[in-house]
């Protein structure tokens, strides 16, 4: 079987979208099938712009990288190529490639599936809750809904997300779940704790409770900071990190910034930007716990890698992990701040026990998200496809 994947792909896979579709072709191909990424270098380092020619990868450049990263040269290789795929899978909704390219494959009557890599676009009414709502509610209706409906099947990581985007569709469109899978072990192998002294300042002595991801309006970090506003009242002794960029909405960023410039310990919220690596190992293992206030979140990797490195998670009712309630591994809480800083100041009660949860909590993460068995249900997929 030979499949094109049309997906976001950064070097260093600090992202989840590229992270995911790296990791699922990988798999992909271990499994017996021929998969080649397509993707533009949005997001690329700039000295990376030309990369080097890569068996079964194709990159293209991307205009107007900050809107709908237009790559007009994927036209003429979507027209040439198509034929000699058996499937086109299209990973992103506010994409000029998976607008382009099912455009393409309906004229030319081949069959693809598209996964929205959460990015369910938001109801008229609760629009203003996301990062550029109205707009990417027009772009849906107006646009993008005509070709996603035009698809063989839908792949959400989430039933929420699966959910929500078929009450928006309306349609007879196939539309299933398949959870984002995680390589466990890249995540167990311990990182010293001075890392983040010696990197971000961070003294051994303080307990880190930790945001990471993108600094956007969805992820209710205006509700995090005020909330870590009460909390840090009563103990002293902890840091804030809020790990991610604000590139998408640089203006956002620096108005977060503000907000914690204003709280009463403004020294103890950090803002380190993205990281990876080490640093990043040692943030997952060293917290107290792991932030995700999100007003929606389709699925959320980060949640895995938390629990992957033996830290719990505090979730909203805005992200897909009631779950984490019924296995004993964090919460799923309301947006209140008492109930938030309740909870925190119980996690760190936790925190001297924090060597038996993590033994739990990595084994549940192997057992149940790996992305040997995630490939498994999309190869499921791509045949019945084919066989229909």
């Amino acid at each position: 079987m030979k499949v094109l994947m049309c997906t976001y792909y950064a070097p260093g896979l600090v992202d989840g979208a590229s992270a995911s579709g790296h990791s699922l072709a990988r798999h992909l191909r271990n499994q017996g099938t021929e998969v080649t990424l397509c993707t533009t270098d949005l997001g690329w380092p700039p000295e990376q712009k030309q990369p080097p020619r890569q068996e079964n990868m194709r990159v293209f450049h991307a205009w107007f990288a900050s809107g709908l990263e237009i790559a007009p040269s994927l036209i003429p290789y979507f027209i040439k190529s198509f034929s000699s795929y058996d499937l086109i899978h299209f990973r992103g909704i506010y994409s000029f490639s998976t607008l382009a390219g099912a455009a393409i494959a309906q004229c030319l009557g081949k069959p693809y599936l598209v996964s929205p890599l959460g990015n369910c676009p938001p109801t008229w009414e609760n629009r203003h809750s996301r990062d550029k709502g109205t707009r990417k509610y027009l772009f849906f209706q107006l646009l993008a809904k005509r070709f996603i409906r035009g698809a063989k099947g839908i792949i959400c990581a989430s039933e929420n997300e699966k959910q929500a985007l078929m009450q928006l569709l309306d349609s007879s469109t196939q539309c299933i779940s398949i959870p984002d899978g995680i390589e466990a072990s890249e995540f167990s192998r311990p990182v010293p704790r001075n890392i983040l002294e010696n990197r971000l300042g961070i003294a051994e002595d303080k307990f880190i409770f930790l945001y990471l991801g993108r600094l956007s309006r969805e992820k209710a970090l205006e509700f995090l900071l005020q909330t870590w506003d009460k909390f840090i009242k009563q103990f002293s002794d902890a840091v804030l990190v809020l790990a991610g960029n604000s590139d998408l909405d640089p203006g956002y960023g620096a108005y977060l910034k503000q907000i914690a410039s204003q709280i009463s310990d403004p020294k103890s919220v950090l803002f380190p930007g993205s990281v990876s690596g080490g640093v990043k190992s040692a943030l997952l293992q060293h917290s107290v716990c792991l932030l995700f206030p999100s007003f929606h979140e389709s699925f959320g990797i980060v949640v895995l890698e938390a629990l992957a490195s033996g830290t719990p998670v505090l979730a909203s009712h805005g992200t897909p992990w009631e779950i984490l309630e019924k296995h004993d591994l964090g919460r799923w809480l309301p947006w209140d701040e008492q109930t938030w800083t309740k909870s925190m100041a119980q996690m760190l009660n936790l925190n001297g026990s924090k060597k038996a949860f993590s033994e739990r909590s990595k084994l549940w993460v192997q057992e149940r998200y790996s992305w040997q068995s995630s490939a498994e249900r999309y190869l499921e997929v791509y045949r019945e496809v084919l066989a229909a």
